[in-house]
């Protein structure tokens, strides 16, 4: 079976199938009988080398296998263009591997690796002599870094403009005392209420945020997280604030309680 330039062959009668609409997806089909089958899957990965000026630097997971299986002998041989230079590896991170001398040609084996284990193929190799341009991945990394004190600086500046309203509302009403005990109590039910609604439509706003980052920022990481999060932790000063408000009284005049009490 070929498709796209992925091939895979089965022992016997068997059969295979290959989706790619979601990354790479190879099965096997044999009859339901004893004795062993053999599975082989040819495919090109592209877009796999990490660019740092004349190095590349190659980092390939080989295991745990998806399903999870106990997997009782495993060879991985990396093959290096010709001519390159070699600075670190070829090696697999990972436990019990034995390998041959590290060269253009290397050979690495195992024996009994359980379900869960996990190995990574690891070598940096001189990229000079051949033409790789920069992965895509790698460049939104690269911009995720570089943008990140944009994204932190955004959120600290939201916490501190809602912390600034916050002073500013009790400022105001702390240096402006009403007289009237009925229009004191309207007015406290009035900005408390204000700031519960507010709160509530600031948390869902924030939320709302974050379920779109995936499909607005997602080149970006993690980072842009950080403003749906402060927007959220905004929202909830904002409720908390109107649970804890309390109108302030002229001198000598008692505090009407909170709305609701």
């Amino acid at each position: 079976v070929l498709h796209n330039g992925v091939g895979v062959t089965g022992s016997g009668s068997d059969s295979a199938t290959i989706d790619q609409d979601n990354g790479l997806d190879v099965r096997w089909r044999f009859p339901g009988s004893g004795g062993r089958h053999e599975f082989v899957a040819t495919y090109r990965a592209a877009a796999v080398l990490f660019r740092s000026g004349h190095r590349g630097r190659l980092a390939w997971p080989i295991a745990p296998l998806t399903p999870a299986m106990n997997v009782p002998a495993t060879t991985v041989t990396l093959t290096l263009p010709p001519g390159v230079s070699i600075y670190d590896g070829p090696r697999i991170v990972g436990e019990g591997w034995q390998s041959s001398p590290p060269g253009a040609v290397t050979t690495f084996q195992k024996q009994s690796s359980p379900a869960h284990e996990s190995a990574t193929l690891v070598a940096e190799f001189s990229v000079d002599t051949f033409s790789i341009p920069e992965p895509q991945w790698q460049r939104h990394a690269d911009r995720s870094s570089e943008l990140m004190p944009a994204w932190v600086s955004s959120g600290i500046f939201i916490l501190v403009s809602a912390w600034g309203a916050l002073f500013m509302l009790r400022l105001h009403y702390r240096s402006t005392p009403i007289d009237d005990a009925q229009a004191r109590a309207a007015e406290q039910a009035l900005v408390v209420r204000g700031l519960r609604v507010a709160g509530i439509s600031v948390v869902v706003f924030g939320v709302l945020c974050a379920l779109a980052v995936p499909w607005l920022m997602s080149s970006f990481g993690r980072w842009p997280y950080v403003l749906p999060a402060s927007i959220v932790v905004a929202g909830l000063w904002l409720i908390v604030a109107g649970m804890r408000f309390r109108m302030a009284a002229p001198a000598g005049v008692p505090q009407v309680e909170r709305s609701g009490q």
